[in-house]
C-alpha cells in the first residue's frame, strides 16, 4: 500500500490484536504523509509564477506587446480609410 516499513509493522501488529483505533491512527498517518508529498512534488515542478522566471521574457508581457502592435496597426488602417472618405 506504500507504508513505510515501521508503519506497516505497527498497523499489522494493530490489526493483529484488534486495535482498529491504532489501525485507522496510522491510515490517517500515512494519508497526510502522503498529501505532503504529493503537494512537494507538485510545488517543485510548477513553474514560477510570473512565466519564465527571470529567464527571458514573461508570456504575458509579450502577448501584451503582440496586442498592443494589432491595436496599433488597427487604428493606423482606420485613420487611412477615413482619410480616403473625408
Amino acid at each position: 500500500m506504500g507504508y513505510d516499513e515501521a508503519l506497516a509493522q505497527s498497523t499489522a501488529e494493530a490489526l493483529q490484536s484488534g486495535d482498529m483505533a491504532k489501525v485507522f491512527a496510522n491510515g490517517e498517518a500515512f494519508k497526510s504523509a502522503l498529501e505532503k508529498k504529493i503537494k512537494a512534488d507538485q510545488m517543485k515542478n510548477d513553474p514560477p509564477p510570473g512565466g519564465s522566471g527571470g529567464e527571458g521574457k514573461n508570456a504575458n508581457e509579450e502577448a501584451a506587446k503582440k496586442f498592443g502592435q494589432n491595436r496599433a496597426e488597427a487604428n493606423k488602417a482606420a485613420s487611412e480609410t477615413l482619410k480616403h472618405y473625408l
